[in-house]
């Protein structure tokens, strides 16, 4: 089965992609740093229900570009789609684990996955600057769907 691929926006997720990333280390790394000072200020150390309206005010603008985001990347990828698939499952000699994916917009240069092997987010900086960094990433957070479905426990215990 072949899984579809969609690209999608949620300013709430993308909002918490904010605050996770100046309030969290992710594997060890600080990507907050990446975060211009003035916000980061505002938002490390905060609680996130005390934060989320200033945050979503901050980006919404940025949302102004995802309907050529989508489309931008939708035409890009689609030629991929299948090939990245088939690679993927070659390399790990398993089928990809989900049925669907969802690729969020996200204002923030952090590129968070679901848990559940279902969602991870596209970093929106980076389509504008070199189109195959697309691949790039969509490769990338695909591989950690593939590493937690079937090799985690598995690290995990050794």
């Amino acid at each position: 089965m072949k899984p579809t691929i969609r690209f999608s926006k949620d300013i709430d997720k993308d909002a918490r992609n904010w605050w996770e990333a100046n309030n969290k280390l992710s594997y060890g790394y600080d990507f907050g740093k990446r975060c211009p000072p003035k916000i980061r200020k505002k938002i490390k150390g905060k609680k996130w229900s005390d934060v989320k309206g200033y945050i979503k005010k901050r980006i919404k603008n940025y949302y102004k570009e995802y309907p050529q985001w989508r489309k931008d990347n939708e035409e890009f990828i689609k030629p991929y789609k299948e090939k990245i698939i088939k690679r993927l499952e070659k390399i790990h000699n398993k089928k990809i684990p989900v049925e669907k994916i969802y690729i969020y917009y996200t204002s923030f240069p952090r590129s968070p996955y679901g848990k559940d092997g279902k969602i991870f987010w596209i970093q929106k900086y980076r389509y504008t600057k070199n189109k195959k960094d697309i691949l790039m990433i969509i490769t990338h957070e695909l591989m950690h769907l593939f590493f937690h479905k079937y090799y985690w426990e598995t690290c995990k215990k050794q």
